[in-house]
């Protein structure tokens, strides 16, 4: 099924803007690693998870996405993964114990690891004439203007 230009240029927006905030989201903590231990009464290495356990499952969901892509639509995959990283995040806004943060990082990670897998995984499959700029579009992260 050929997309339309229109949907094309959406589509590179979309995953250039969710790559810019996965990105943001898993080095922005860095800078509230203080206020979270003061907050939960928290020594250095209990609140490093939070960064630690977002890492981790950043990484290795990445890769379980890009196998997941085989076999499960791609459209379904990247629904999911907003879904999760969407849903952590509220739920991370709200938590009222460090437990739920930690469930609430992890929630984030899952969904955010499908962005880069996916967003390397889409142009090679839908952009046949323009795969080189889409991938130098997402790649910057920056939803510049597809001609």
């Amino acid at each position: 099924m050929e997309m339309s230009p229109s949907h094309k240029k959406n589509l590179v927006r979309l995953l250039a803007i969710l790559l810019t905030f996965t990105v943001i989201n898993g080095t922005m903590f860095n800078v509230t690693i203080p206020d979270i231990a003061e907050s939960f009464n928290l020594m250095p290495s209990q609140v490093s998870w939070v960064m630690t356990g977002y890492i981790l499952v950043y990484a290795i969901g990445s890769v379980m996405y890009g196998k997941l892509a085989d076999v499960i639509p791609l459209k379904r995959l990247l629904t999911i993964g907003i879904v999760l990283f969407s849903f952590g995040s509220i739920l991370g806004f709200l938590s009222p114990n460090y437990t739920t943060l930690l469930i609430a990082r992890i929630l984030q990670a899952l969904g955010g690891a499908a962005i880069p897998a996916l967003g390397f995984i889409i142009p090679s499959r839908y952009f046949t004439h323009d795969r080189g700029k889409v991938f130098g579009i997402i790649s910057s992260r920056l939803p510049l203007h597809l001609e």
